[in-house]
């Protein structure tokens, strides 16, 4: 379970598999169970040599679980980034069409003209759509071999964010669904974080050898640089 948005050699990177989790499909055939273990063995010491570690489920509990952590995502910031630049481009509800309201005269106040959608995108907004650039070939084939876990997990997303939408009808309502929403992500949010997860996510994916190093600095060019080097020789 590793990757990035860009593709083909020049976005290979060495560590790209560093601290992964490799997922093994257990066999489910006659045939595929005939290889033995020996072939388990090559396969564990392949994962161990790229700094992955394996992870061994069904196939259909892959397809599952992929489904919600890799292949929703990517449509969830697909769309999210669509749906942000179509709103910068949709016209006003006091304009005639051209997204900017007009003045009693019909002349276009300047001082309204819409920004461009990067001068307004924040770190989270960035976050959640960078794996929007990724090559859409490759998420169509992955969609189109993985198509009911998908449709699923877009299904009870939906119907989550449309029971959010419902809610918004006063402020009270509003306080009560965004309070409830946020709260629950954020509880899952500390499970999805490998240095936040309890007992029973180390469990299955052991935590990574890090430690909280706090530290004050300047705010002096080059200060950051030296704190890493630093920390890059321990």
């Amino acid at each position: 379970m590793a990757g990035g948005e860009g593709s083909g050699p020049e976005a290979a990177r060495a560590d790209l598999f560093d601290g992964r989790t490799w997922i093994v499909c257990t066999p489910e055939t006659a045939v595929l169970a005939s290889t033995g273990s020996g072939a388990r063995q090559h396969v564990e010491r392949l994962i161990a040599d790229c700094g992955a570690r394996p992870l061994t489920i069904s196939a259909d509990r892959h397809d599952e679980l992929v489904a919600m952590t890799s292949h929703l995502p990517q449509l969830v910031s697909s769309a999210l980034a669509t749906e942000v630049v179509a709103a910068f481009a949709a016209p006003s509800a006091e304009g005639d069409g051209d997204g900017r309201p007009h003045d009693g005269d019909g002349a276009p106040r300047d001082t309204d003209r819409l920004p461009p959608p990067s001068l307004l995108a924040g770190p989270g907004l960035l976050d959640m759509t960078r794996i929007a650039a990724s090559p859409s070939e490759l998420w169509a084939q992955i969609a189109a071999l993985n198509r009911e876990p998908v449709r699923e997990g877009l299904r009870r997303l939906t119907e989550r964010l449309h029971q959010l939408a419902e809610s918004l009808d006063d402020p009270a309502s509003t306080a009560r669904a965004v309070t409830a929403l946020v709260d629950d992500g954020r509880s899952a949010r500390r499970v999805l974080d490998r240095k936040h997860a309890g007992t029973s996510g180390r469990a299955v994916v052991p935590a990574p050898d890090w430690t909280w190093v706090r530290t004050t600095i300047a705010d002096v060019p080059g200060t950051l640089a030296r704190v890493f080097a630093v920390a890059g020789g321990l």
